[in-house]
């Protein structure tokens, strides 16, 4: 359906997405943007409108349950940030169980100079080098990530030329590209 690409540089996280709408056959570009802001969070999505919908709509944590300073920001990722997401699509009717397994879908997520990847089965992941990518356009944009990693260019650009990369060889990844910074 899409690609999504994220990275981090001088503590901040830029997530950047393309536009397309795939299914089947059909490809319609969108006018409502993949990346959004939630709160203190930076969310940039796959898999499906709803669940985005869902994300930008519905997500609400908590101020009190936030990390405070010392606090384990991957322990708060997968006990508290997953576990809500995973409440809210079985709330609005989006998780999936199907032989015992429940599923979502996958998007990345930036939080404190952190980017993360939370996967359809509710894993959360964080790339060692600060990169990462989902979608149907992933590995174009991660390899172009990576091949502009010592260049000069701005993280903006970075994304913009993952995102030019994607399209160029995925289907069903199109303009306009969008990208926002958290930090």
């Amino acid at each position: 359906m899409t690609c999504i690409v994220g990275l981090t540089d001088n503590n901040k996280v830029y997530i950047g997405g393309d536009s397309a709408s795939a299914s089947g056959n059909r490809i319609t570009i969108s006018a409502v943007p993949k990346v959004f802001d939630v709160g203190d969070f930076l969310i940039g999505y796959t898999s499906s409108w709803r669940m985005g919908q869902i994300l930008q709509h519905h997500l609400q944590i908590d101020a009190a349950v936030l990390p405070k300073v010392g606090d384990s920001l991957w322990e708060f990722m997968v006990r508290v940030f997953v576990e809500e997401v995973r409440s809210l699509f079985k709330t609005f009717g989006y998780a999936k169980l199907k032989d015992n397994e429940e599923t979502g879908g996958t998007f990345l997520v930036g939080y404190c100079s952190h980017l993360y990847c939370i996967d359809s089965d509710y894993q959360v992941a964080e790339a060692l080098n600060g990169m990462d990518a989902c979608g149907s356009g992933e590995e174009y944009a991660l390899g172009a990530l990576h091949a502009t990693r010592d260049t000069r260019l701005n993280p903006f650009q970075r994304i913009d030329a993952a995102l030019e990369a994607a399209a160029e060889f995925c289907p069903t990844v199109r303009p306009p590209f969008r990208t926002k910074v958290l930090g």
